[in-house]
C-alpha cells in the first residue's frame, strides 16, 4: 500500500469498509440466474474442446436438489406486512459475458437492453441510479470506491470518454432544487485515494480525473446560485460536499522492541511516517446510495466508467424499498423510519462517533453544516502533529472549495503541460511553411507583461481585463497584479515537423476509442492531416540549414514522455533502447529533456544561466529526507560541474533564477513544502561546492556563492501623480492584500524554463527543474535546444557573440536595467559579485519602509547562505514581505510526492 516493498513490523494495517446485504426472497433467484447465465457463457466450449461428444460444466441446477423451494414456491412480498420490502436486480453486463440475451433487436429494446455493433449490453446500474437521483426529493448519501464521470462538460479533456451520468445527474438534481428555492443536500464518501501506491501514475491519474468530476459538479451548483441570487449568503458545499475516512490510533503501552525505528528524526519513508504519526486511510470499498432515507442501491459497481459503462467490467446491484416506509406512506411532515433510515443512521455513527439530532434531516442546511464541521474537526486532528485518539473517522476530503467553485489541491495531479503553437506562414513563390512556438507562456489570461513588470499603473489600462494574482484568493479593489515573466521561442525549419509529429501522436492517443464510443460505425478524429494541404511544404522539402550560413542553427526538440500519453513508441525493447527511450514496466519512457540538461550541463566550461518556475531534485544526496523520489540530476550535475571546475582551479558561475515562491498563497502547507525541498536542494549543492573549495585550499579566499548564487525577481511601484495617503485596515481578514497596496510591491512571478550554456546552447521548453516535469512518466514535456555552429567557442576561441549571447545580455538589461562590461564574461568573480551586490541592493529596496520605484528587479533568493554553504533565514526577514510564509519552508508529515 506505502510502497512496492511489503510493510515493515509494526506498519499501520488498512482499516477496510464496505457495504453488503442479504437477499431474501424472489430476488435471489434473479441473481442466481445472473451466476447461472454467466457460468453458461464462460463454460461453453472453445476451439478443440468443440470436437467432444458431450460437455458437463459442472452447473448445479436448482431442480436436482428437491428440498429448496423453487422460485415459484417463493411468494413475493405480503403488501400489509410493515417490514416488507421491494428489490430489483440490476447488472453493467453485454452479450460477450453472459448467455440468454434476446438475439432479436426489438427484443432487446422492450428489455430495455442497449443494442451496439454485434453486441447487446444491460446498463440497468446506471440506470437505475440515474432514475433514483431524478426521483430524490431531500438528500442523497453515497459511499463508493471511486467518483468520476460526465467528462463532456469538465472544463477540460472532456473527450476523455468518462461518460457516465452519475455525477452530472447530481449537479443537476441540487440546482433544480436551488432554483425551486428548495433545500438538497448531497454527501459522498469517498477514499482518501484509491488503493495503492498514491504517487504512482495510476493513482494519481485517477484523483485527477476525480478532481475534475467535482470541480465540474461544484461549477454547476455555483452558478445556480448566483442564478437565484443566493451565492452570497450561500456556497456550493452547503449542497454538495465529499469526504473521506481515517483514523489514528494513539499509543496505550510502550512500542514493543524489535521495532524498526527511523534514525532520522523526522522520516520521509512512507511506512516511517504512518509509523511515527500512527494514523492511515480507512479503504473505502463501498458501492451504495441512499436516497431520502426510503430507497437503497447496494451492489458491486462503481461510479465510474469502468462499472457502468456495460461492456466493460461486470457488475451486479440490487435496488430495494420498504413500501410502508416511504415519505408518501409516512405522512405529511414526517420522515421515513425504516430500515432504509436505521442503516444511514447507524453508518452515520460509525463513522462521526456521535448521534444528534439534526441527523434526522440531512438535507437541512443545519445537518449540512454540522457534519461538514465535524469532518473538519476529524481532519484537522488526523493532520495534526499530536497523536490523538479519533472519535470520529469522517474527514473532510482534503481539497479546498472556494465559493466562486474554484477546487483548489495540493498541486496537482500530473497533467500535461507541453505548450506549443504550430501555424502556417509565408514560405515565398506561393507557398506555405509550418513554424511553431514553444517554451513555458500558456495561452490564458494573466501572461501579457513587459519588461517593465507593471503592477499598479496598468490596472485601468492594458490589465484593465487581465488581472491575475495567484496568491490573493480574495483580492480586493487596487490589489497589485502578479507581474508574470517566461521565456518562448519560435521555431522554424525542420525541428518544426518534430513538434508536429508529438502533437499528432498525442493527439491520436488522446482520441483513441473508449467505452460506448468503440460501438460506432464510424470514427473521425477531426485530426487535419498535412497532406490535404497542397501548398504547405512536407518536411522532405524543407532542407537543413546552409552550413555556410553565420546565422544558421542546429535545433532538436526533447520530451518528457511516456507510451500511456503517446503512441508511435516501439513495441521492441531493442529499438526502444536504440532511441533512448527508457524501459519500465509495460512502459516505454522517453527522459531526453532530463538527458539534454545533464549533457549540456558537463559539457559547460563557463556557466550556466537558468531561469526556472521549480528548482529542486538530487533528493538522494540531502542530508536528510533521501528517499523522498525527487531523484532528478539537474542540481547534482550543476554543483559536481563547479566543484570539478574548483579542483582545476577554474573560474565557473551558475546563476538561477526562480520566483520568490510557487504560485499560490505561501502560507499554505502545499507551497511550504515546495520551498522546503528547494530549500534542501540548495544545501546540498552549496555543501558540495563547500568541500570542493576545502579540498582545493581555497574556503578562505573564495565562498560557495562566488560560484553559485539562487535570484528571484520583484518590483515596486511609487505613486504616480497625487497620491492618497494609504489608509486601509491591515488587521482584517485580507491583511495579505491591504500590506501589498500600502507597501506597492510584488514578487514578479517566473514561470521560465529555460538554460543558457556558455552564451552557445540554449534549452527552452514547458519542463520544471522537478521530479514531475523530468521524470517522464509522469507531466507531459516539451523542449527545444538550440545553438548557433558559427557562434561558439570551438569556432572562435573567444566569446560568442550570437543570438543567445545578446538573448542573454537583454535578459540581465532587463532584470538589472544596467548592462555593465562585466556581464560579457559571467564567469567572472567580478560579474559574479557585482551582479550579486545589485541583488542584494535590490532586496533593499524592495524590504523597506520607503516606497520607490525600482530600477533594476533581480534580487538576491532572501536565504542567507554562510561561507560553510549552510542555507539559513535572513535574521529579521524570516517571512516573505507582506504575504507572510516562511521563505525557507516548512514540511507537513503528509506523505506525497505531487509537490516535487
Amino acid at each position: 500500500m506505502l510502497g512496492a516493498v511489503p510493510s515493515g513490523p509494526g506498519c499501520p494495517r488498512q482499516p477496510w469498509h464496505d457495504l453488503h446485504c442479504q437477499i431474501d426472497g424472489p430476488a435471489a433467484y434473479d441473481i442466481l440466474t445472473n451466476f447461472e447465465e454467466r457460468w453458461r457463457h464462460a463454460s461453453k466450449p472453445h476451439g478443440i474442446h468443440k470436437l467432444k461428444s458431450s460437455h458437463n460444466g459442472q452447473l448445479l441446477t436448482l431442480e436436482r436438489i428437491p428440498s429448496i423451494l423453487s422460485v415459484s414456491d417463493v411468494s413475493s412480498h405480503d403488501e400489509d406486512d410493515p417490514e416488507g420490502w421491494h428489490v430489483q436486480v440490476f447488472r453493467s453486463i453485454d452479450s460477450n459475458s453472459v448467455i440468454g440475451f434476446p438475439s432479436n433487436p426489438k427484443e432487446a429494446v422492450d428489455k430495455n437492453l442497449v443494442c451496439g455493433k454485434n453486441i447487446i449490453i444491460d446498463m440497468s446500474i446506471q440506470a437505475a441510479y440515474i432514475k433514483a437521483i431524478r426521483s430524490a426529493q431531500h438528500f442523497i448519501y453515497i459511499e463508493n470506491q471511486y467518483f468520476q464521470g460526465s467528462s463532456y462538460n469538465w472544463d477540460e479533456h472532456n473527450d476523455k470518454g468518462i461518460d457516465n451520468l452519475i455525477p452530472m445527474e447530481i449537479a443537476l438534481k441540487i440546482a433544480s432544487k436551488i432554483e425551486a428555492k428548495q433545500r438538497f443536500s448531497a454527501y459522498i464518501v469517498i477514499p482518501m485515494f484509491p488503493e495503492g501506491v498514491p504517487t504512482s501514475a495510476p493513482s494519481q491519474r485517477i484523483l485527477y480525473w476525480q478532481h475534475k468530476t467535482m470541480e465540474m459538479m461544484y461549477r454547476i451548483v455555483y452558478k445556480a446560485l448566483v442564478e437565484a441570487g443566493c451565492d452570497k449568503e450561500y456556497e456550493p458545499q452547503d449542497f454538495l460536499t465529499f469526504f473521506c475516512l481515517g483514523t489514528r490510533e494513539a499509543r496505550e503501552i510502550p512500542p514493543r522492541e524489535g521495532i524498526r525505528k527511523s534514525e532520522d528524526p523526522s522520516p520521509s519513508n512512507a511506512e516511517e511516517l504512518a509509523r511515527k504519526n500512527r494514523r492511515f486511510m480507512i479503504y473505502v470499498h463501498s458501492k451504495g446510495m441512499i436516497v431520502d432515507d426510503e430507497y437503497v442501491i447496494l451492489g458491486s459497481a462503481n461510479i465510474n466508467q469502468r462499472s457502468l459503462d456495460g461492456s466493460r467490467d461486470t457488475e451486479i446491484a440490487i435496488g430495494a424499498y420498504q413500501h410502508q416506509h416511504v415519505h408518501d406512506c409516512s405522512g405529511k411532515g414526517s420522515y421515513p423510519k425504516g430500515q432504509v433510515h436505521g442503516y444511514r443512521m447507524s453508518l452515520w455513527a460509525e463513522h462521526l462517533g456521535t448521534v444528534e439530532e439534526c441527523f434526522k434531516e440531512p438535507e437541512s442546511l443545519e445537518c449540512m453544516r454540522r457534519v461538514r464541521s465535524l469532518s473538519e474537526f476529524n481532519w484537522d486532528q488526523y493532520a495534526a502533529d499530536e497523536v490523538a485518539e479519533m472519535k470520529g473517522h469522517l474527514l473532510r476530503y482534503p481539497l479546498q472549495v472556494n465559493k466562486t467553485v474554484k477546487v483548489e489541491h495540493i498541486p496537482g495531479c500530473h497533467g500535461f503541460p507541453d505548450v506549443g503553437v504550430i501555424v502556417d506562414a509565408d514560405a515565398g513563390n506561393n507557398q506555405r511553411k509550418l513554424i511553431a512556438f514553444i517554451g513555458g507562456l500558456d495561452l490564458c489570461s494573466g501572461r501579457y507583461d513587459t519588461p517593465s513588470h507593471p503592477i499598479f499603473s496598468t490596472l485601468e489600462t492594458i490589465h484593465k481585463d487581465d488581472y491575475h494574482n495567484g496568491t490573493f484568493t480574495v483580492p480586493s479593489p487596487g490589489c497589485p497584479r502578479q507581474p508574470w515573466h517566461d521565456l518562448h521561442c519560435q521555431v522554424d525549419g525542420p525541428a518544426v515537423y518534430d513538434i508536429l509529429a508529438n502533437f499528432e501522436e498525442r493527439w491520436l492517443c488522446a482520441s483513441e476509442l473508449h467505452g460506448m464510443q468503440k460501438l460506432k460505425h464510424s470514427h473521425n478524429d477531426q485530426l487535419l492531416k498535412l497532406e490535404r494541404i497542397t501548398d504547405i511544404l512536407r518536411a522532405s522539402d524543407i532542407s537543413s540549414h546552409d552550413e555556410a550560413d553565420r546565422e544558421g542553427w542546429h535545433v532538436q526538440v526533447f520530451r518528457s514522455i511516456d507510451s500511456n500519453s503517446v503512441i508511435g513508441f516501439p513495441n521492441d525493447p531493442k529499438d526502444a533502447t536504440k532511441k533512448n527511450l527508457v524501459c519500465g514496466k509495460n512502459v516505454l519512457i522517453d527522459m531526453s529533456i532530463q538527458a539534454a540538461y545533464i549533457k549540456a550541463i558537463r559539457a559547460a566550461q563557463h556557466f550556466l544561466y537558468i531561469e526556472n518556475q521549480y528548482f529542486l531534485g538530487s533528493s538522494y544526496n540531502w542530508d536528510s529526507y533521501k528517499d523522498l523520489g525527487a531523484n532528478n540530476l539537474i542540481p547534482m550535475e550543476i554543483a559536481l560541474k563547479i566543484a570539478s571546475k574548483i579542483k582545476a582551479k577554474q573560474r565557473f558561475s551558475a546563476y538561477i533564477v526562480i520566483p520568490m515562491w510557487p504560485e499560490g498563497v505561501p502560507t499554505t502547507s502545499s507551497v511550504q513544502r515546495i520551498l522546503f525541498w528547494q530549500r534542501k536542494t540548495m544545501e546540498m549543492m552549496y555543501y558540495i561546492i563547500y568541500e570542493a573549495l576545502v579540498e582545493a585550499g581555497w574556503e578562505k579566499e573564495y565562498e560557495p556563492q562566488d560560484f553559485l548564487t539562487f535570484f528571484c525577481l520583484g518590483t515596486r511601484e511609487a505613486p504616480q501623480g497625487p497620491y492618497k495617503e494609504y489608509s486601509g485596515d491591515i488587521k482584517g481578514p485580507i491583511k495579505s492584500q491591504e500590506l501589498a497596496k500600502k507597501n506597492r510591491r510584488f514578487m514578479i512571478y517566473v514561470h521560465s524554463k529555460g538554460m543558457i550554456v556558455d552564451d552557445e546552447y540554449v534549452i527552452l521548453g514547458s519542463a520544471n527543474i522537478n521530479q514531475r516535469s523530468l521524470e517522464g512518466s509522469r507531466d507531459t514535456e516539451i523542449a527545444i535546444g538550440a545553438y548557433q555552429p558559427h557562434h561558439t567557442y570551438a569556432k572562435k576561441d573567444s566569446y560568442p557573440k550570437g543570438q543567445i549571447h545578446g538573448y542573454r545580455m537583454s535578459l540581465w538589461a532587463e532584470h538589472l536595467g544596467i548592462v555593465e562590461e562585466c556581464f560579457k564574461e559571467p564567469e567572472s568573480l567580478e560579474c559574479m559579485r557585482r551582479v550579486r551586490w545589485m541583488s542584494e541592493s535590490n532586496w533593499e529596496q524592495y524590504v523597506a519602509d520607503e516606497v520607490v520605484t525600482m530600477k533594476g528587479h533581480l534580487m538576491k533568493y532572501p536565504l542567507l547562505v554562510d561561507r560553510m554553504g549552510k542555507v539559513k533565514p535572513i535574521p529579521g526577514c524570516e517571512t516573505f514581505p507582506d504575504v507572510g510564509g516562511k521563505i525557507e519552508g516548512s514540511f507537513t508529515a503528509i506523505q506525497e510526492n505531487l509537490t516535487i
